[in-house]
């Protein structure tokens, strides 16, 4: 026994083993207690880390023997890498290729990267990076910098999805971190270049009262070229955070753009936390920048596209986010592009050209107003800037600062979204949205057309009319709408549904007879009844050999008659229940439905005028039809009262024989029932008039004198009997 408990003890052992072998370890938050440093591959899948032929990473352990590398000491210094396939990091909690840690006692440790990185096109996912424990610079990239005479360093053609940044300051002189790289640097004259990135995820940075850095694409850059980047990010920082970039001196962006939300506290801003005064000589540089970003700010200096503007230049750039500032005890100096531009005693400030404010601006100080465009203005100039004072209602372009200094003009939202699209994006490029009914939950809209560039509404294809986008909605119903679920039903009732739930329509089923087959003489039929409206089908019954005759009559309308053109109609009624009708025939061969009518009661047809004047002159049958019987009578069509020679004769027997004229040889039974029955000389033979009457009155008058003598001679016998 006991060597059998220690056998079961073994195997649980190693199976819980198997288990922390095969899943890595999370912490509370989900982040990996294991790090890729300890999982790194030996070396690259192929090359020799020329341009011609770049070292080939296939996989997050070769890419993490990069930053194992750096970590050691090796530079990389014009190295070329390419990935070659997607890469997942979730495995593992990530080390930064690169490391610059500046801590509070002066010390620094410092390990760069001095390569170069073609994404190719591939995707990184599941990068996490936590830099509470250690500290370093945060990002794919902690660090990456020049180095003795390196000629081309920087990153292309990459693409991070959902990365997760922690960083923190606790015991640091200044931290930075980003998605991409927390620090990058050039030597003067020379450049770091990015180009055709895309990042997206998030970055938690917010330790207080040190200098915490953070941004979506770059923490901190100096002499930086950034083309055709991409970020959307959701940033938690403490000062110097923007969306794109945190802290900036002498770098170009150029066609970048960010989306997202950015909190913190100092130098806030939609796409540049803080651009400074790196180089006399030279200025920040944004050229065809977008930010739409909602910024959020617990201090000073907040704008919706860069915080704190000392000295940069801005053309053609645009902060489509909102601006909130919560500061109240001192000025919080926000605007809706800029927090503060410029700065006294620094040459050449700042310049804007062709910028646009276009979001709302929030501020919480009951002592300084925010401005429509920028919070506070010190040095700069403006050219054919714009805010929307129709967000911004009470707001003049600045808050702060001299009013002919910043000539900036408080337009609509349509007239500034006008400008963002013709001087950043190009003219608009309308796309057509469909008319569409409102419903009891939901609004409608009217056809319209929307730019996709700058998402200014428009009325007409052309571009020429433009409305708000109020003007498109048409407000939900106040009464129930059925929805597109069709009709419902239960054994009893139908009925719709309003989107909400509330039925409507709700009645009782109209059903009919359907025969699913006929019986024959030899095998049995089915039929079922099912609603007209909406349907619901009972269960099939059967149809007995021979099928089912039930004795019908014709109750009203017997013997009915006609007179051709006279645009009248024909109507009789059978006992059958309506619910069963199926048709009706006439002479033997069943008719459309659009020669008659027939409703309820217990069913009523009606030949229409325009099917009998297609009949000839003389008796037909018409016999009305059930799913389970029949009932048959006979109709006459007369000739038209145009074609009667006398208006005074009600009826025309079209049997008359000019050679038997004697009225006491006529024969009642022996008129013919059909006018198929007639003799071709019936048919031609011309009615008589005149005498014809006279014989027709005298006829009358023996037949009475005739009825009276049997009557009397009857009575006599009787008596005599008796």
């Amino acid at each position: 026994m006991k060597e059998k408990i220690k056998y079961a003890g073994a195997m649980l052992i190693c199976f819980f083993a198997v288990l922390f072998i095969r899943m890595p370890v999370m912490a509370d938050d989900g982040v990996p207690a294991t790090a890729w440093r300890d999982n790194a591959a030996a070396d690259f899948a192929g090359g020799s880390g020329t341009e011609a032929d770049p070292y080939q990473i296939t996989d997050g352990a070769q890419l993490a023997k990069i930053a194992k590398d750096v970590e050691n000491g090796t530079v990389y210094k014009d190295a070329y890498f390419r990935l070659e396939n997607d890469i997942d990091l979730s495995a593992h909690r990530w080390n930064p290729i690169g490391v610059y840690k500046w801590y509070e006692d002066g010390t620094t440790e410092d390990r760069l990267f001095a390569g170069f990185l073609d994404g190719n096109g591939k995707t990184i996912t599941g990068l996490i990076v936590d830099e509470r424990t250690e500290k370093n610079r945060a990002g794919l990239f902690g660090q990456i910098a020049y180095t003795g005479a390196a000629t081309n360093v920087g990153v292309k053609d990459l693409n991070i999805v959902d990365a997760r940044i922690y960083a923190t300051d606790e015991g640091m002189e200044k931290n930075s971190s980003a998605i991409l790289a927390g620090f990058v640097m050039a030597n003067s004259g020379d450049t770091i270049r990015f180009d055709n990135i895309s990042v997206s995820g998030t970055i938690v940075n917010t330790k207080v009262g040190k200098a915490m850095i953070s941004g979506g694409l770059i923490g901190e850059a100096n002499r930086v070229t950034a083309d055709h980047c991409r970020a959307d990010v959701t940033i938690e920082g403490g000062d110097n955070t923007g969306g794109f970039v945190g802290l900036d001196g002498s770098s170009t962006y150029t066609n970048c753009k960010v989306t997202g939300k950015v909190t913190g506290l100092w130098a806030i801003g939609g796409f540049v936390g803080y651009a400074w005064e790196a180089e006399s000589a030279t200025m920040s540089t944004f050229d065809n920048c977008i930010a739409k970003v909602d910024v959020v700010a617990n201090e000073w200096r907040a704008g919706g596209f860069a915080g704190y503007m000392q000295k940069g230049k801005s053309s053609s750039c645009a902060a489509l986010g909102d601006v909130t500032s919560s500061v109240t005890g001192f000025n919080p100096k926000v605007g809706g592009f800029a927090g503060e531009i410029g700065n006294t005693g620094v040459t050449g400030g700042a310049i804007l050209e062709k910028c646009y404010a276009a979001g709302k601006v929030t501020a919480a100080s009951p002592d300084y107003k925010a401005g429509g465009f920028v919070g506070t203005h010190t040095e700069g100039t403006y050219t054919d800037c714009s805010f929307d004072s129709e967000k911004n209602p009470g707001l003049a372009a600045y808050g702060e600062g001299d009013e002919t200094a910043v000539p900036v003009v408080a337009g609509t939202t349509i007239e500034v979204s006008g400008n963002l699209c013709k001087n950043i994006y190009g003219g608009h490029t309308l796309s057509k949205v469909d008319a569409k009914e409102a419903t009891h939950t939901t609004d409608g809209n009217i056809e319209y057309w929307i730019c996709t560039k700058c998402g200014s509404y428009f009325s007409d294809a052309g571009g020429m009319t433009a409305i708000k986008a109020a003007d498109v909605v048409i407000p939900k119903s106040a009464e129930h709408t059925a929805d597109s679920t069709g009709w419902h039903s239960d054994a009893d009732n139908h009925w719709n549904t309003c989107e909400c739930g509330e039925k409507l329509n709700l009645s009782g089923h109209s059903f009919t007879w359907v025969i699913d087959k006929e019986a024959t003489a030899e095998e049995k039929g089915s039929k079922h009844e099912q609603c007209t409206v909406c349907g619901y089908a009972k269960a099939a019954i059967e149809i007995p050999v021979g099928g089912i005759k039930t004795s019908y009559a014709i109750t009203e309308g017997t013997g009915s008659s006609y007179a051709l053109q006279s645009g009248s109609s024909l109507t009789v009624r059978g006992n059958g229940d309506f619910s069963k009708f199926t048709g009706i025939k006439v002479d033997g061969v069943q008719i459309g439905a659009e020669n008659y009518e027939a409703k309820s009661g217990s069913t009523i047809v009606t030949l229409k005028s325009s099917y009998l004047d297609t009949l000839t002159a003389g008796t037909h049958s018409l016999e009305i039809l059930w799913t389970d019987g029949s009932a048959s009578t006979a109709f006459a069509i007369q000739q038209s009262e145009s074609r009667k020679p006398d208006n005074d004769v009600k009826e025309l027997n079209t049997n008359q024989n000019p050679a038997n004229q004697n009225p006491a040889n006529q024969n009642p039974q022996s008129v013919p029932q059909n006018n198929t029955e007639q003799t071709d000389s019936m048919k031609n033979e011309s009615p008589k008039t005149g005498e014809d009457d006279n014989l027709l009155v005298l006829a009358a008058w023996l037949f009475l004198l005739g009825s009276g003598f049997a009557g009397v001679t009857y009575y006599r016998k009787r008596k005599h009997l008796y």
